[in-house]
């Protein structure tokens, strides 16, 4: 549905042949489809800035490495001076090579201090 080329997010086909994917890859009869509907939830979600509490992690990832890759490709048309041979990314490199460089997040750090450690903290008392 989506590609990056040169460091850019583009759409693959038309928002009805988008659409017409999702609902069938969901198993969701697409007869069952009202466009006004959708718009409706569109625009509430994007009002109430409610996206960010429905995008999971993994489906962000997976634009991450689609950029990552991109860079990787197309390095000297986006302007990039490529420094070593580097690789291609797939979705196994979140886990194995990227998260373990990367910083947790402070929202992630507190709940697990709140929670499991806090929790441990009392059985051991």
């Amino acid at each position: 549905m989506f590609k990056v080329q040169n460091g850019l997010l583009s759409q693959i086909g038309t928002n009805d042949d988008i659409i017409e994917t999702l609902y069938k890859d969901s198993q969701v009869v697409f007869s069952k489809y009202n466009k006004t509907n959708m718009e409706n939830v569109i625009t509430e979600l994007q009002e109430k800035c409610l996206t960010h509490q429905i995008v999971r992690g993994k489906f962000l990832a997976v634009f991450f490495i689609l950029f990552c890759n991109s860079i990787h490709n197309d390095f000297s048309t986006i302007g990039i001076n490529k420094t070593n041979k580097g690789r291609q990314l797939n979705d196994n490199d979140i886990m194995e090579a990227i998260a373990p460089r990367a910083r947790v997040p402070q929202s992630l750090d507190r709940f697990i201090n709140n929670t499991i450690i806090q929790y441990y903290k009392n059985v051991a008392a």
